[in-house]
């Protein structure tokens, strides 16, 4: 017996004569059967006889007019579009009236919440989308078809709504990933030009387990160095002060939705106010800090318009002045932006600045990677040890500071030998990470920060 969705394609294409041979099949070779199977005497022969002769007569009709209809109607050959979209964030969600859109979402690490959090922690996961287009007509070269890219908060509600184009191709097996333009941020899809050589769901699946800490101690222990300064943006459309703006932006929770609003309207302000608002050191951090993290956001959007930002001032001179003044305090915030910065945008700095202080000698790469998630921003750090490490140390932290459901510190210890040298901790804290990478390195480890999508270290991003 054929395979049902062989027989649903037979059907779709053959109309009433395949279902005229189907009744001759089954009515007429039942009946047979049912003839042969009775003994000769018997009353029912002629039931099987009549019944033969009907289903055959009445088959052999209904195959002439399926015949007379299969030739007046024949078979439209239909044209397909059809790819693929991969690496699209966890967050977003994509739909279209003139595609069929198809999602499969690849699971991110199976993470451990920490002991006080609310709701379960979920991954954030990554995923990828198959499109395809059918037609009775042939697509004409660059024939547009709109996709609507949603990006949903920690609800499920959606926050921000962007509309993207794809054009036609008669190229086959297509893959796009997503990306921004580089003037208006809006996201675009950037077709890969060797799709066989992407993996759509490896840096998912080889992800290790991470954990959730334990609230530390450290949380919000950092001293107010300067008052925060209000600036009310000129724009009175947006309604949105200078301290909302620096205090949503340097709230690990807020949003990726809302930080792309934040971003968007700080970048509105007038150059005076920018600056003001730049300049600020807050209660948790100086401003410069965190924009200069948010350039190497997960989420492309965000990345794009932090990154924005940053080259709206000269930030060779801006750190250069810092480093001359006789402020300790403004020398102590440009040798810690110094550390938040690339190796490569460092050095871009330094060259420019032309400074050459054994104090810059000492600075120990800090370089965060804010990764996006439906509970906000998360940061993760991969501990790498060997057989130089203080193991007593090192989990006696982990112990202290992960959550692990009371496992007792020889179980901890059991639990890390079985891990080859690696773990992976996160929380929505900088300075969570931040005192966790110093113990991890106490304890003669490493720490990297890392992206909780690649768990690659650093981006190829400008800062």
């Amino acid at each position: 017996m054929l395979q049902l969705d062989i027989q649903a394609s037979l059907a779709h294409q053959h109309g009433p004569f395949y279902f005229a041979v189907v009744y001759l099949l089954i009515f007429t070779l039942n009946a047979l059967y049912l003839y042969k199977k009775e003994p000769q005497q018997s009353p029912k022969l002629k039931t099987f006889r009549l019944w033969f002769w009907f289903s055959n007569i009445s088959g052999i009709i209904m195959a002439g007019f399926g015949s007379y209809w299969w030739y007046e109607n024949p078979p439209v050959k239909q044209e397909l579009f059809g790819g693929k979209i991969i690496k699209v964030s966890g967050l977003a969600t994509l739909e279209s009236t003139d595609l069929y859109l198809r999602e499969t979402k690849h699971s991110g690490p199976d993470a451990t919440p920490a002991k006080f959090a609310t709701r379960k922690e979920k991954s954030i996961g990554i995923k990828q989308f198959d499109f395809m287009a059918i037609s009775d007509k042939p697509f004409v070269n660059d024939e547009n078809f709109t996709i609507y890219y949603w990006l949903t908060d920690h609800t499920g509600n959606y926050s921000k709504n962007y509309t993207i184009n794809i054009w036609y191709t008669p190229e086959k097996n297509l893959k796009y990933t997503l990306g921004h333009h580089p003037k208006t941020n809006e996201p675009i899809l950037k077709k890969i030009k060797n799709p066989n050589s992407i993996s759509t769901q490896s840096s998912i699946i080889l992800f290790p387990p991470a954990y959730g800490q334990r609230k530390s101690d450290n949380e919000g222990s950092k001293k107010t160095i300067r008052k925060v300064r209000v600036i009310r943006s000129n724009d009175a459309s947006e309604r949105i002060s200078a301290s909302q703006i620096i205090s949503g932006l340097q709230d690990e929770r807020t949003f990726v939705a809302k930080k792309l609003k934040l971003l968007e309207t700080f970048e509105l302000s007038a150059d005076d106010e920018f600056l003001d608002v730049f300049s600020t050191i807050s209660g948790k951090e100086p401003m410069a800090l965190t924009i200069l993290d948010l350039t190497r956001h997960t989420d492309p959007l965000v990345s794009f318009s932090a990154t924005k930002l940053v080259d709206r001032i000269d930030l060779s001179n801006y750190i250069e002045m810092m480093l001359r003044t006789d402020d300790a305090e403004y020398r102590k915030m440009a040798i810690e932006i110094l550390s938040r910065i690339s190796q490569r945008g460092r050095k871009r700095i330094l060259n420019t600045a032309k400074i050459d202080s054994k104090e810059l000698s000492r600075i120990i790469p800090r370089v965060l990677i804010p990764t996006g998630s439906r509970q906000g921003d998360r940061y993760y750090i991969k501990a790498i040890w060997d057989n130089r490490v203080d193991f007593h140390c090192l989990a006696m932290l982990f112990n202290e500071q992960l959550l692990h459901g009371g496992r007792s510190l020889v179980a901890e210890k059991s639990n890390m030998q079985k891990m080859n040298g690696r773990r992976f901790v996160y929380w929505y804290s900088k300075e969570w990470v931040l005192f966790m990478a110093k113990e991890i390195e106490n304890c003669h480890a490493r720490a990297e920060f890392v992206s909780g999508i690649t768990f690659a270290p650093v981006r190829n991003t400008k800062w």
